[in-house]
């Protein structure tokens, strides 16, 4: 009786051992965001990264020198990201890791480079308080992709506003 007792203790703790390894091992599944953070060409360092899980605070990154980022987005949630600077621009993105197959391939989003800018007087940039990018998974080419339409949407109202900028330095 001892030793069946013994036994059932043994599979239990197995059973548990099992299950914090399944769930430790599903949680650390992440999409990989890489981007600079860049004011005229350099790396800007002192931008702020705060990024929102599910509307909820997740984390917050301040930049090295060299700008560069690498953030982990567990699968699973909508994220906002919010890249700012005192007296620069501020810029939204947002990030859809739902959906991503956890058997999958490993997932990487990746933005070429942030600009962020001096903010000049008397010039509208309502247009930045709206997200600038937004990104999903894709099961057609299983990725983490833009959404274009909104893209090209964004980039003609950020034509607008870059040539109002350049008509005001000239």
């Amino acid at each position: 009786m001892h030793n069946t007792f013994r036994g059932y203790i043994r599979i239990l703790f197995i059973c548990v051992l099992l299950t914090v390894s399944v769930n430790s091992f599903a949680q650390e599944k992440s999409v990989r965001f890489n981007t600079r953070i860049e004011k005229g060409g350099n790396g800007c360092g002192g931008a702020n990264i705060t990024i929102t899980q599910n509307g909820k605070p997740f984390q917050t990154i301040v930049t090295n020198d060299d700008g560069k980022v690498k953030i982990d987005l567990p699968y699973g949630y909508n994220y906002l990201i919010v890249v700012s600077k005192v007296q620069l621009c501020t810029k939204r993105f947002e990030i859809s890791t739902v959906n991503v197959p956890i058997d999958g391939n490993p997932q990487v989003f990746a933005i070429e480079a942030i600009t962020l800018f001096e903010l000049q007087k008397g010039i509208d940039y309502s247009v930045l308080n709206k997200t600038l990018v937004k990104a999903a998974y894709d099961k057609k080419s299983n990725s983490i992709d833009y959404d274009e339409n909104y893209i090209n949407q964004m980039l003609g109202e950020l034509d607008k506003l870059r040539t109002i900028r350049g008509r005001s330095c000239s």
